[in-house]
């Protein structure tokens, strides 16, 4: 239900290592549900992909996070009305901060 959508041409590359944050894991009654990584979550975004839930694409999203119109948990609240992301995922201050330093390292 919330798979990684295909992203096979990526435009930027992270400047860092998130090492612990491969994926994202959840623990319910002993299934663990996977979903969107911090850094597809963001180039999903840049790429379009939350156009329709009120996130601009591309210069105008770097431009709005730059001037701090569009933070972490406005990506994620719009994931989630996209159903690309459980709603449990607002209240994990681990991922919005992955998700925060992705968004700063969009290129200028």
């Amino acid at each position: 239900m919330f798979n990684s959508p295909q992203l096979s041409n990526w435009k930027f590359q992270p400047i860092c290592s998130l090492s612990g944050l491969k994926g994202v894991n959840l623990s319910r009654n002993s299934t663990s549900v996977s979903y969107l990584q911090p850094f597809n979550l963001v180039t999903f975004a840049y790429q379009g992909g939350l156009k329709q839930h009120g996130i601009p694409s591309g210069e105008t999203l770097i431009f709005q996070t730059q001037n701090r119109n569009i933070i972490a948990k406005d990506l994620v609240k719009a994931a989630v009305n996209a159903d690309k992301l459980p709603s449990q995922v607002l209240n994990d201050q681990n991922y919005l901060s992955a998700v925060n330093l992705q968004l700063n390292t969009l290129p200028d």
